[in-house]
């Protein structure tokens, strides 16, 4: 199972997103992965999104978003974190 984080998730897997996001650049200032995907969690994953080209606008972070960006850049880097291991962190 792939975990869907949305906004109102916390836990281990939002967290490693959040790191994955500000290593990546999306998140900036001194942001500090806290588990919690609030509002500055979403608008990162949105300017991901813009980045990548994927016109959906439901602030999740989901296999969908993965593989919108493995298929149109092959060479993102966007898979060096295996977020399968991270399902059974998230709320049931």
């Amino acid at each position: 199972m792939f975990p869907e984080l949305k906004k109102g998730d916390r836990g281990i897997a939002v967290v490693i997103l959040q790191a994955w996001l500000s290593g990546a650049g999306f998140i900036k200032d001194g942001f500090v992965a806290d588990g919690q995907y609030g509002d500055r969690t979403a608008l990162a994953v949105q300017e991901l999104r813009d980045y990548y080209d994927i016109d959906i606008r439901d602030g999740q972070f989901d296999r969908q978003v993965i593989e919108r960006i493995k298929k149109s850049h092959p060479n993102s880097g966007v898979m060096t974190i295996d977020f399968d291991l991270f399902a059974d962190f998230l709320p049931k």
